[in-house]
């Protein structure tokens, strides 16, 4: 391998850490925005932070989004026009 190779790989692992990390903080701050998405996953058999297709790779994370939840279960699951905020951003 060369050095430009070694520098990629480095910077990708880098950028799988922070996305990786800035995930776990939206996990722990999602019952915040969305109190009832923990009962709502459990009704629905959903598992936290699910991995599509086993990979190991942060990018592949299931993220649990207003846009996520069936448009009529938004409003027991997450606060007030979550879900408008989602779409303006």
């Amino acid at each position: 391998m060369d050095n430009a190779t070694v520098r990629q790989e480095g910077s990708l692992t880098e950028q799988h850490n922070a996305l990786r990390s800035r995930i776990q903080g939206w996990e722990q701050i999602a019952s915040v925005y969305m109190p009832g998405l923990l009962q709502y996953r459990t009704d629905h058999a959903a598992r936290p932070s699910t991995v599509v297709g086993g990979s190991s790779n942060p990018e592949d994370i299931e993220l649990w989004l207003p846009s996520r939840v069936a448009p009529a279960s938004r409003p027991i699951v997450c606060q007030a026009d979550l879900a408008g905020m989602e779409d303006q951003l």
